[in-house]
């Protein structure tokens, strides 16, 4: 997972507005449990792509799984 953060991380200083680096950013909070973090980093994601389906499907499962 570290390695995800450190390309993501690096495409986002190359294109800020990479809305997949931000998608992955979220992802990896994802799994490491952090809400804060991926909540931020997926809403990132989705004002950057707001017709990228898969970024709104990850973020609402992860949105789902927390709120059980």
């Amino acid at each position: 997972m570290q390695q995800v953060k450190e390309l993501a991380d690096r495409a986002l200083e190359i294109d800020p507005d990479n809305a997949d680096a931000w998608g992955a950013l979220g992802y990896r909070h994802m799994g490491r449990g952090e809400l804060d973090e991926s909540i931020a980093a997926y809403g990132q994601a989705v004002s950057r792509a707001p017709y990228h389906a898969d970024l709104h499907a990850l973020f609402a499962l992860y949105l789902c799984r927390e709120t059980r």
